[in-house]
């Protein structure tokens, strides 16, 4: 629902430009329905487990909390990486209110996002999609620190290592199955042999690629000629887009996919736009571990934030610029 309700306002966006205040007011719309999504989600999960449990039901502390983060996105028919970065967007942007909004003068929405950047932060580590959880708490303690330093807070940049530090620490502590999935290496095999089929295709088609149409069965050939047959039962992806672009388009189409993340990184760095540089560059990462691209939940997103972020603003204002909006 909240992909497909997406579509129509693309097209708004490249009709008529908008506002600072309507860009604001979309960022907060994708939000809300991204909690409601959420809610959602433990809700299902919560009954399913409570009938599953009911026989050896348990106090709060002992429930089983990597049944929840494993069966959770299934439940919600959305796969975690996606889910994750869903949520990751969702915790830059209000991020990015909260650094904006005066304790002060605002002390209701100062409040508002501050639930709601502490509820997204639990919610995406109870999801325990590594790369995602990582990329942004890495991207946005970063450009914390770049802001902090800029403004001379030296305090704050104290305050955001420490905040940053004890946070990561507490969250693989008290997530068994974030914990266990660091611990054990989860995936890491598989993905090698993945990756290793995807770089094998690129050697032998270096200039073009496979095509776009043939990529899936000549992945699956190679995980044929590795013995990997979950690969060729659920017929996977490369799970790395950067080697799926040049795998089906050559190495001309990684350096393109390259070129664009640059390109947006550099425009949001030159335009001061906090939300579109950090969401880029953990798109980018996850692109390192995930096929992002190779399906409609993070083509839809990436596009949607772009076009929202670079293309919708009116020229005379900035969407995201601090100084602007505290002017």
């Amino acid at each position: 629902m909240t992909l497909q309700s997406m579509l129509p306002v693309l097209t708004v966006l490249f009709y008529r430009q908008l506002s600072r205040r309507q860009v604001h007011n979309t960022l907060f719309a994708f939000t809300l329905s991204c909690f409601l999504l959420s809610l959602h989600s433990l809700y299902v999960i919560g009954m399913d487990y409570s009938r599953e449990e009911i026989s050896r039901i348990a106090p709060f502390p002992n429930i089983d909390w990597s049944y929840i983060s494993y069966y959770m996105p299934h439940k919600a028919n959305f796969h975690a990486p996606y889910y994750s970065f869903f949520i990751g967007v969702c915790l830059i942007i209000h991020s990015y209110f909260l650094f904006n909004t005066s304790f002060i003068r605002q002390r209701k929405s100062f409040f508002l996002h501050l639930f709601l950047f502490l509820y997204f932060f639990a919610f995406q580590a109870l999801l325990a999609s590594r790369t995602a959880l990582v990329a942004t708490v890495f991207f946005m303690a970063l450009v914390a620190l770049y802001l902090s330093v800029r403004a001379g807070k030296y305090v704050l940049v104290l305050a955001v290592i420490l905040v940053t530090a004890s946070c990561s620490l507490l969250v693989y502590q008290k997530v068994p199955y974030l914990k266990e999935k660091f611990s054990t290496s989860a995936g890491v095999s598989q993905r090698e042999i993945m990756w290793r089929s995807a770089i094998d295709l690129i050697g032998e088609h270096p200039m073009l690629g496979t095509g776009t149409g043939d990529i899936e069965e000549a992945l699956v050939t190679k995980y044929r000629q590795y013995h990997f047959q979950e690969g060729v039962d659920v017929r996977l992806d490369a799970h790395n887009q950067y080697l799926m672009h040049g795998a089906s388009m050559g190495l001309m189409g990684a350096f393109m996919l390259l070129l664009l993340f640059l390109h947006l990184l550099l425009k949001a760095y030159r335009t001061k736009d906090y939300i579109l540089f950090t969401v880029v560059a953990v798109f980018a990462i996850c692109c390192i571990t995930e096929s992002m691209l190779q399906r409609r939940d993070g083509t839809l997103l990436f596009a949607f934030m772009v076009a929202l972020l670079l293309f919708a603003p009116k020229e005379h204002i900035s969407s995201a610029t601090p100084a602007a909006s505290k002017s």
